[in-house]
């Protein structure tokens, strides 16, 4: 057979487009059998969790295979990774010959330290016959986590049997390195996805598609906020799992939030203490700053108040 490369293997670095991300990660959960709601709040905590750091994106281009043979073929080589992998999103537009049995696909290698298969994971199937685009997300291969100083090879097959062909017209590689920020207890991680689910119910419920529906909360402050502020509520009083925790409203915007909510003294009040520090919750958050990052910040600011009042 003939392998015919309209032109090389290229690497780049850009933004990977997280709306993009968001409904890959969503198409996936709900191909796996879960409700609509349900998909919608895993996707977007799994999203608002991805690290500040940078995004990299590394792309190939122009794979035009006739060989019609039964073997792995390199297509992209990510890695040695600066950190553990976070998340990763591999985008294709591929067809076969564009008849008979359909053979060809792509899969992701992780390799570590020598090993060249320490696990392997298909990625989007069979190819079609007609160019389509496939997309699939990725935190995990095969349930090992790549992580620094890993390799993760993408490689394709043609199938063999005579007359099979593959094209490749793109496949790009966004992915992003760090530790993910520290978890929610169990129970503020409920009232979080409780929260999402309610958001994304009202927005379908207004006439939203469902891909529509989670991609408007991605960027949704309120929403966001009143996550946040669930799991403020249930971090501090500890309601039993499932119970919702009561929040009060957001704050218009972050000045009217400093405007109207000054620092307790020691001599306040619990009650006092706890609507201060869900007003501040909720103006990180309007300002930009990722929930768990914003938690992270009011917590600080709890410890001190704890500390200045004893």
């Amino acid at each position: 057979g003939l392998l015919c490369a309209s032109a090389a293997a290229t690497a780049s670095s850009g933004v990977v487009d997280t709306k993009e991300a968001l409904k890959a990660k969503f198409q996936e959960l709900r191909d796996a059998g879960k409700p609509a709601k349900e998909a919608a709040a895993v996707a977007l905590e799994a999203i608002w969790r991805t690290p500040s750091g940078p995004t990299r994106v590394e792309r190939a281009a122009g794979i035009h295979d006739h060989s019609s043979e039964q073997e792995w073929r390199p297509l992209r080589t990510v890695g040695p990774l600066e950190d553990c992998l976070h998340s990763l999103l591999a985008t294709i537009y591929w067809r076969d010959q564009g008849w008979g049995n359909a053979k060809g696909c792509v899969r992701a290698v992780l390799r570590r330290e020598g090993t060249p298969c320490v696990a392997e994971a298909d990625l989007f199937g069979i190819s079609p016959h007609e160019t389509e685009r496939s997309r699939r997300y990725l935190d995990a291969i095969d349930g090992h986590k790549p992580g620094k100083g890993d390799t993760i090879a993408f490689e394709y097959m043609v199938g063999g049997g005579g007359g099979h062909q593959l094209h490749i017209d793109s496949f790009e590689v966004a992915y992003s390195t760090g530790r993910p920020m520290a978890e929610l207890p169990a129970c503020s991680r409920e009232e979080v996805l409780a929260k999402l689910m309610d958001a994304y119910e009202e927005r379908v419920a207004g006439g939203m598609t469902p891909d529509d529906a989670v991609a408007a909360l991605l960027s949704d402050t309120s929403a966001k906020a009143a996550a946040v502020r669930a799991a403020a509520t249930s971090s501090t009083d500890t309601p039993a799992m499932g119970k919702a925790a009561p929040a009060s409203p957001p704050p218009t915007s972050p000045s009217s939030a400093r405007a109207t909510m000054a620092a307790p003294t020691p001599a306040a009040s619990k009650a006092e203490t706890q609507a201060y520090l869900k007003a501040k919750f909720a103006e990180y958050v309007q300002a930009g700053m990722a929930p768990a990052e914003a938690a992270a910040k009011m917590l600080e600011g709890a410890k001190r108040l704890e500390s200045r009042s004893g």
